[in-house]
């Protein structure tokens, strides 16, 4: 087996979904005055995914490896930073197996490897991947596009000095039911099967730190599968989004300022989801589209339009790259939407109890680091 730093070394280009948005960015940046367009009000944002995407593209043009800062401001519905992505030594592991699932032998060279593996058919790739155990393909830690050390920058405030050197603002936020949408997202039903599971996300070094806390004991009776399904729910949503969200928050509000960090939750939801999403469920992952896309498709009642275009009106004026009023004084307070329909500006519920988690997946990730790395 070749060395993890071998390994590491080998593997220059990774992230190639990453390197494609970049390109689009510096292509927009070129041409938006062609379309009427401000090269220097240039906004990436998204939804869950999208929104972690949102975030290593501000990452890439902030950080180290970056020729030329485009990004002004950030909108990140549904997701924070994550957990550190797992080194290149891991994401080769699962790409061995698909290889293996694929048909491909260990023993033809990388040439011969890769010819095969462009042969095949899209419903080949996608039936291949579906067989798989690990079935998650997500960023690795390349130090290329993501910087190595882009979580430490993140801890120690750099990561927040930075976008306040270049004046960059973000919008934030999460809702208050996500867990529904995760736990039914291939749900474990033992110990060791919620650590094989977030392994397919995370670094597996991480993910047995954060799950030791739910080692079974020999005093107390096994977990139900739905016991074990909830687990994994809450962990999942915790850290995709609730807890990476405000460690984030908690660790760029030390240098950068409030004024330039917008929180929002949401427990709302329009009476168009009904018909995708039963509303026992609550303001569910990405329930929220059709409040950031004014319906996103559906016809809203006369009173959600009213309530809507009041919500938006202040990420109207961020977008535009004008001042806005959102109304936190700090950052444990959020602008809420909520339940029965109302804006207000609250103390974020969840500040206190989410942030134990990333204060572990943090610890878990300087520990992980070489004596090599802890030197950066």
């Amino acid at each position: 087996m070749v060395p993890k730093d071998s390994q590491d070394q080998a593997l220059t280009e990774a992230n190639f979904g990453f390197w494609d948005q970049r390109l689009a960015l510096e292509w927009t940046y070129d041409n938006i005055a062609s379309f009427g367009g401000n090269r220097n009000n240039i906004i990436v944002g998204g939804l869950s995914a999208g929104a972690y995407s949102a975030f290593h593209q501000l990452a890439h043009d902030i950080g180290p490896n970056c020729k030329r800062q485009i990004i002004r401001r950030v909108l990140q519905f549904s997701n924070g930073c994550g957990v550190q992505p797992k080194p290149v030594s891991e994401a080769l592991q699962q790409s061995e197996i698909l290889l293996s699932v694929l048909g491909i032998p260990r023993t033809w060279n990388a040439s011969e490897r890769m010819e095969a593996l462009r042969g095949k058919t899209a419903d080949e790739l996608v039936n291949a991947v579906g067989r798989m155990d690990h079935k998650f393909f997500r960023p690795v830690l390349d130090g290329a596009f993501i910087s190595k050390d882009l979580f430490p920058t993140i801890y120690n405030g750099n990561f927040g000095r930075r976008m306040k050197d270049l004046d960059i603002q973000i919008i934030i936020g999460d809702l208050t039911q996500e867990f529904h949408s995760y736990k039914n997202t291939y749900p474990p039903k033992s110990y060791w099967g919620l650590i094989d599971r977030l392994s397919w996300d995370y670094p597996r070094d991480i993910v047995l730190s954060v799950c030791s806390q739910f080692e079974p004991s020999k005093a107390a009776p096994p977990k139900s599968d739905d016991e074990w399904t909830n687990i994994f729910g809450f962990l999942y949503a915790d850290l995709q989004i609730h807890s990476t969200l405000r460690g984030l928050v908690q660790s760029i509000s030390r240098t950068l300022p409030v004024s330039h960090i917008h929180r929002y939750r949401i427990n709302w939801r329009t009476r168009s989801v009904d018909k995708r999403v039963p509303r026992e469920l609550g303001a569910t992952h990405a329930s929220d589209l059709s409040i950031w896309l004014f319906g996103n498709g559906d016809a809203l009642a006369t009173e959600e339009k009213e309530l809507v275009k009041e919500w938006l009106q202040p990420v109207s004026a961020f977008i535009k790259g004008e001042k806005l009023d959102w109304g936190t004084e700090n950052v444990k307070q959020v602008r809420y939407l909520t339940a029965d329909g109302k804006i207000e500006i609250k103390d974020d519920e969840w500040w206190d109890t989410k942030l134990p988690l990333w204060d572990l997946t943090r610890k878990a990730t300087v520990s992980q680091r070489s004596p090599r790395d802890s030197k950066l």
